[in-house]
This record gives structure tokens, sequence and C-alpha cells, in this order.
């Protein structure tokens, strides 16, 4: 997975502690936030055990099927990452 470095606080780096407020982050960019919540979820993904309820696993398949259905309404990753001004 992707990690991301980013300078949303100040000093042109993420140190892992968050030391702005909330209600500051609604003033970000888009791509901005797109980065807190991707290594928001880096940290997660790193440290946790995270387990799925059946419900959730099907809805998963269910989603891999419609895309293997419909691989031709798939957006490739650039293409995605050039809409939300990600770098590549």
């Amino acid at each position: 997975m992707q990690r991301f470095a980013f300078g949303a606080f100040g000093d042109g780096c993420y140190d892992g502690r968050m030391t702005m407020p909330a209600a500051d982050m609604s003033k970000l960019p888009t791509a901005e936030k797109l980065r807190l919540v991707a290594a928001l979820w880096d940290s997660i993904e790193a440290d946790a055990e995270i387990t799925l309820t059946d419900e959730q696993w099907s809805e998963i398949n269910r989603r891999m099927r419609a895309t293997d259905a419909d691989p031709a309404g798939l957006v490739p990753e650039h293409e995605m990452r050039r809409r939300l001004g990600l770098s590549p």
C-alpha cells in the first residue's frame, strides 16, 4: 500500500501527532484531506487486527463480482490519482 508524506501541519512533515484542531481541517484542500485519510488508514492497518463480519465479506465479494462483470467501468489508478490531485 502506498504511504504518503505530507505537510499539513506547517513544518513540512507529519510526525505522527495530531496537533491541528479538527475544525481547521475543513480549510484544507481535498487532496490534502485525502492524504490525511490515507495516512490515518495506513496507521490503523499497520497495527490493528481487523475482523470482518459475514455480511462485510459478502459485500466485498459482491463488489468483486460486479467489478469482474464490468471491467470497462473501472478507472485506472493513475487516472483516479490525477482526478484527485494526488501524485502518481
